[in-house]
């Protein structure tokens, strides 16, 4: 294998490993992605757990002023019974005067369930709607979710091709050379691979060496940037653009 075709296998594994970096970055995301997702659900849900125990808190409390009303309403019945019965004028006034506080007291209590009846009915209808909400939010959830299993499905596919792709490269090239490519790689951690233009790389943006730009033209040996360290080949400008 000759330097351009090595350069060419360079190229190659570099675009693999760019790609595969990508996709592999994305499937990261799908995860967070996911995480945020059930989290929505999750906080939407706790909104509709909050809105039922409230509910049951005001039902309960109408529950408990239903009964102070029956337990008033027997007090009530006994002291008009004894109103009859009475034989003074004083008895008959402490008597009467504990029957019109038993009446105030039936009022606002009256008042009271009402006012608790009608926040009853406006919680209802605030559930019933939070319900269809939920209905149509855990429909939109499930489609996202669906879709997002869908893009790591093909992503994972498409990283799986890679993977293979980059097994018949590294078997076809010299091991060396590949070894050579993963250890700039690997400290790098970016491109590892980088033409030179104009006797600059184009991975730093620095100017190399008049001498080891003359050897990358003859292509007689591959060399490592002395700056950045990635392996560097010659690329030839494009040829300027002519207007006839």
């Amino acid at each position: 294998m000759n330097i351009k075709e090595q350069i060419e296998t360079l190229k190659e594994l570099q675009r693999i490993e760019t790609e595969s970096v990508g996709i592999q970055s994305i499937l990261d995301g799908i995860s967070d992605r996911t995480t945020a997702l059930d989290a929505r659900v999750g906080d939407f849900e706790n909104r509709l757990q909050s809105q039922e125990a409230a509910l049951e808190a005001l039902k309960k409390e109408y529950r408990g002023l239903e009964m102070d009303a029956k337990d008033l309403q027997s007090r009530m019945k006994k002291a008009k019974s004894r109103l009859i019965t009475v034989k003074t004028n004083r008895e008959y006034q402490a008597l009467q005067k504990a029957a019109d506080e038993m009446k105030r007291e039936n009022s606002h209590l009256e008042d009271t369930m009402l006012a608790r009846l009608d926040s009853i009915e406006t919680a209802e209808k605030e559930l019933a709607q939070l319900k269809e909400e939920y209905e149509t939010f855990q429909k939109q959830m499930s489609e996202e979710k669906a879709a997002v299993e869908v893009e790591a499905t093909q992503g994972q596919r498409k990283l799986n091709e890679l993977n293979t792709i980059r097994t018949e490269v590294s078997k076809k090239a010299d091991p060396r050379l590949v070894d050579r490519f993963m250890r700039v790689r690997q400290r790098i951690s970016t491109l590892a691979v980088a033409p030179v233009t104009h006797a600059v790389c184009q991975g730093c943006n620095m100017n190399i060496p008049p001498q080891m730009f003359n050897e990358l033209q003859r292509f007689d040996s591959l060399r490592n940037c002395p700056h950045c360290q990635r392996i560097i080949y010659w690329e030839k400008p494009p040829e300027p653009e002519t207007f006839e």
